[in-house]
């Protein structure tokens, strides 16, 4: 969530400073965080079916 956030924030305060509309910009951040949400919801899946292995927590 925090690296979709830190994109999508970004690519919202770049629609700030231009002078066009601001909602393009927020449609990018939006789906920044889809794909971010999308992604850790299917790394969750393969780690539970053990396509993946988490890393060790020493």
């Amino acid at each position: 969530m925090a690296f979709g956030l830190v994109r999508g924030l970004t690519q919202i305060e770049l629609g700030w400073n231009s002078h066009s509309t601001i909602w393009p910009f927020l449609v990018l951040a939006g789906e920044s965080l889809l794909w971010f949400v999308f992604a850790a919801i299917a790394l969750d899946i393969a780690i539970q079916l053990r396509w993946v292995k988490p890393f060790s927590s020493v």
